[in-house]
């Protein structure tokens, strides 16, 4: 193992994947759900998380080679899939009595794979990354260091989306309604971002 790679990394992948900046959505998207569900949408949210890295490392460039998919595209897939998301939170009827909702059916959402995974932990930026760094690794030592830096960041994510409840309990039921339609602006907002980045990228926009 080259500590030295890892630590370069593992700094480089935390810093763009940055599960802090997921943590406001993940509150708004697991109110009024159970511990049990919660921790389940962490625990998946986050592995799906590696081996979307995972594959993209070893297999992202000749997977974007064969179907002709660039960056930008993928910014712009990504994007649209914020924005969509952005848009439920903001519609979220927050007027719903608690009464009337199934707190079983509710537990059936499941949101690990979108928009958690995909594109907010593992996003375009972090996949361009971590292909970027597995085409600098050298030896197998090399290669198991960015292994183990992409498993510590989704190990990460774990730990930072499983305090949410933590944060949930301060913030109480008005706190969280009002967290989740500024949340989704936010993330809306975000959205539109990336579209515009990846339309100014693909056709050479300044």
């Amino acid at each position: 193992m080259d500590i030295a790679f890892f630590i370069m990394a593992f700094t480089a992948i935390f810093s763009i994947v940055n599960p802090f900046n997921v943590l406001p959505s993940f509150i708004a998207l697991s109110a009024g759900k159970s511990n049990e569900w919660q921790f389940k949408m962490s625990y998946k949210a986050s592995f799906n998380a590696f081996l979307i890295l995972l594959v993209f490392a070893f297999f992202g460039t000749a997977i974007m080679n064969f179907f002709s998919i660039t960056v930008h595209g993928m910014r712009i897939a990504g994007g649209i899939m914020i924005c969509l998301n952005g848009l439920r939170m903001l519609q979220q009827n927050s007027e719903k009595k608690e009464q009337e909702v199934n707190p079983e059916d509710a537990d059936k959402t499941d949101i690990s794979f979108t928009p958690l995974a995909m594109p907010m932990l593992s996003g375009p930026g972090s996949i361009s990354l971590v292909i970027g760094l597995f085409s600098k690794t050298k030896d197998i030592s090399q290669i198991i260091s960015l292994v183990l830096a992409i498993a510590l960041t989704a190990f990460s994510c774990f730990l930072v989306l499983r305090s949410s409840k933590y944060y949930a309990k301060i913030l109480g039921k008005s706190g969280i309604t009002a967290m989740t339609k500024i949340t989704g602006f936010l993330v809306l907002s975000i959205g539109v971002e990336f579209i515009i980045n990846g339309i100014r990228g693909e056709f050479n926009i300044l």
